[in-house]
């Protein structure tokens, strides 16, 4: 999506978001102006392949997520997704807070979200990237950790 069609409360929100990460000192996280697609930022992880997170602001529905999507073929889908399912309560503790679970005709979807709406206000920007930096981080270091171990 081009500079010019991503509303501009979107772009100021996501330069804000690379700022803050180019900041931190050790962050698994970054920022690649061509993964900005309006409202989410898609970062493609060291996870198997097909498996990448997607970082999502949506102002319509007043929410902010954090999202593991596994795109893939189904058979691998049904077993990387029950893997992680085996572990969902451990993954879950390790996460702070309940997950969504979800299997889709293209793609699993494990998503942490709360409520957080960008167009409002930006008083609340501080507290909205700081949620979705640190939670982030936890996903690539809880999935990564549960991924990496991950054997066909």
């Amino acid at each position: 999506m081009s500079d010019s069609d991503t509303p501009k409360v979107y772009r100021d929100f996501w330069r804000e978001f690379e700022k803050r990460v180019s900041q931190r000192e050790e962050t698994p996280l970054y920022f690649d102006s061509e993964e900005v697609h309006g409202n989410f930022l898609s970062q493609k992880r060291n996870l198997p392949d097909g498996s990448n997170y997607t970082f999502s602001s949506d102002t319509n529905r007043g929410y902010l997520q954090v999202k593991l999507h596994i795109w893939s073929s189904r058979d691998d889908r049904d077993e990387i997704f029950g893997h992680l399912r085996e572990h969902r309560n451990v993954i879950e503790a390790e996460i702070g807070e309940p997950l969504s679970w979800s299997r889709n005709e293209d793609y699993d979807a494990i998503v942490l979200q709360r409520e957080g709406d960008i167009s409002t206000t930006r008083e609340e920007w501080d507290e909205y990237l700081t949620w979705l930096i640190e939670q982030g981080e936890r996903f690539d270091e809880v999935f990564g950790a549960y991924l990496s171990e991950f054997k066909k």
